[in-house]
């Protein structure tokens, strides 16, 4: 199977139905009455909203904006925008990913590498293939493939809860 192929083998609105399922079954089983997220003004945030909001409705879903000294000012008016309409603009899903570290830079040109490659590296990181297949699916080559396993080593860390004290009341 073709890079293409993988990346188009997903049925998108099925997919879309199973996150939402997982968001509802997870804050269920959890407890939480809703779920808080990050919106950044980008295509990603502006997903896991609308994503979030089919799932337990809009009324359970917050958005907060937390712009650093580097982020744009259309960053934030754009995840505004999100938060306001939980849709997605068309600006946004037109906008390229960026780091908002300077001007004019994509999320891509800091990666050194497109989103297509990342996805399909990704993908062979995930299936534990060896790095003779994940270079002869993506067209990486093989730093670009060690730089991408290194960002996921360097991520792991979010994957799991942070440690928080326990506080129970006393007796």
């Amino acid at each position: 199977m073709g890079a293409s192929e993988i990346l188009l083998a997903l049925d998108w609105d099925r997919t879309a139905v199973l996150i939402a399922e997982f968001i509802r079954r997870e804050a269920e089983e959890r407890r939480h009455d809703g779920v808080l997220l990050g919106i950044s003004g980008g295509l990603d945030s502006a997903v896991a909203a609308a994503l979030a909001c089919e799932a337990l409705g809009p009324r359970r879903v917050r958005g907060v904006i937390l712009p650093e000294r580097d982020t744009h000012p259309d960053s934030v008016g754009d995840a505004r925008a999100v938060a306001r309409h939980l849709g997605i603009p068309q600006r946004i899903i037109d906008k390229a990913p960026s780091p908002d570290v300077a001007p004019g830079i994509t999320d891509e040109f800091a990666m050194g590498l497109s989103y297509q490659t990342l996805d399909l590296v990704l993908h062979g990181l995930d299936r534990e293939w060896d790095d003779a297949r994940i270079l002869a699916l993506s067209g990486a080559d093989a730093d670009q493939v060690d730089r991408v396993r290194q960002m996921v080593q360097a991520s792991e860390r979010m994957h799991h809860l942070p440690p928080y004290p326990r506080v129970r009341p006393t007796p």
